[in-house]
């Protein structure tokens, strides 16, 4: 008996190890990352993946910043900022996270409408309906979200939780249709240096949809936002170290 209860708080415990970081990591897996990323692997197969995992290791520095402060400084980013470098500044920075998010949803809508796109032919067919009203009505439903739930953080959390399997199970299934070949994915971890340096190579490897897909990757505005999470989530400095170990998760499930 004794021993079934232990197991079972450890399975409380673990559970509670992780949240803030899977937000964000579904936050940062969108449209454009998955568009991003797709024309990358198409154009230069695995010879790139050195940037996904560079992009992520990065991302995983900030994120893990952004908890700590999240955990330890008992105040918001804004405020930290407000307090001690000033007012403007946090205004300027906060109205930059802002548009940067403004931009993030701009490429929602534009997932949102691509994948309406399949259903095209139905909805013509109903009298006054267009693609761009569904569109609306998908950003009305998002924004009412907000208000719905008493404790949105609890909500969100486990919303994404299942948004985390559905993705993890449609990439494993992907993944067994595509049978990568392991030793070229293998020689993808390894920067090319000859193509960095143009070692006789004709063009040039950054382009447009790498810098796209390192942009959708490294998410500054995602990292900052891990520190709100994490003071929603009501951890402490008691709780560093689950914090820590979430931004881990999160980017792990981004790079994957």
């Amino acid at each position: 008996m004794g021993t079934s209860t232990t197991d079972a708080v450890t399975q409380v415990r673990w559970y509670h190890r992780i949240g803030p970081g899977m937000i964000t990591a579904c936050v940062v897996i969108g449209p454009g990352s998955i568009t991003t990323s797709s024309q990358v692997g198409a154009k230069y197969g695995y010879s790139m993946l050195w940037v996904v995992i560079f992009s992520v290791i990065l991302m995983l520095t900030f994120m893990t910043m952004s908890a700590r402060i999240g955990a330890t400084a008992g105040a918001s980013n804004g405020s930290l900022i407000t307090k001690h470098l000033g007012r403007w500044l946090a205004v300027f920075l906060s109205s930059c996270v802002f548009f940067m998010a403004a931009a993030f949803q701009f490429g929602n809508n534009l997932g949102i409408y691509a994948a309406m796109a399949e259903f095209e032919t139905g909805i013509s067919k109903v009298p006054g309906l267009q693609m761009w009203h569904l569109v609306i009505l998908f950003n009305i439903l998002a924004i009412s979200f907000l208000f719905v739930f008493e404790n949105l953080y609890k909500a969100l959390e486990r919303l994404m939780a299942v948004f985390v399997g559905v993705m993890l199970v449609s990439f494993a299934i992907n993944l067994a249709f595509a049978r990568p070949d392991i030793l070229e994915l293998l020689k993808g971890l390894v920067p090319p240096i000859h193509l960095l340096w143009g070692g006789g190579v004709g063009e040039s490897p950054i382009d447009l949809s790498l810098l796209g897909m390192i942009g959708t990757t490294l998410v500054i505005s995602g990292a900052y936002y891990q520190a709100y999470l994490v003071r929603q989530k009501g951890w402490t400095e008691r709780e560093l170290s689950s914090g820590l170990i979430d931004a881990r998760v999160g980017a792990i499930l981004m790079m994957l």
